[in-house]
């Protein structure tokens, strides 16, 4: 094995080392923990109208991190103040863009299988 090709086994082991500082920045919050994510995100900060509940990682702390949960979305059928009926379904999440040890990219996986998803951002610190 040449010098060379040692050296980029050596760096992607060093790239392969997990963050123990990953959290993601939800409705000014910094949530998750050194081992797992958080277990619950508000998309819809606002009014909740879209969560995600009931969140089991199965990797955090890596440039990517993806769980299944459940998400909630308040339908506004026929308004949205007066009835709250709410549409749950089963799905996948992956967190990405992981800067300055804040994911900045959620992509929410409708059909699990990755056919179909919603991507939505976070900042990376409670200033922006």
């Amino acid at each position: 094995m040449s010098l060379l090709a040692l050296g980029a086994v050596v760096l992607s082991v060093s790239q392969a080392q997990p963050s123990t500082h990953a959290r993601v920045i939800n409705c000014g919050q910094v949530l998750g923990s050194a081992t797992s994510g958080p277990a619950a995100l508000d998309l819809t900060c606002a009014d909740a109208g879209v969560t995600l509940t009931n969140l089991t990682w199965n990797h955090w702390g890596m440039s990517v991190a993806d769980a299944h949960g459940t998400l909630s979305v308040n339908d506004c059928s026929p308004d949205c103040v007066s009835v709250h009926t709410t549409v749950t379904k089963d799905v996948a999440v992956t967190l990405a863009g992981l800067t300055d040890d804040r994911y900045t990219r959620l992509v929410v996986d409708h059909d699990i299988n990755g056919t179909s998803g919603t991507i939505y951002t976070f900042p990376t610190s409670l200033s922006n």
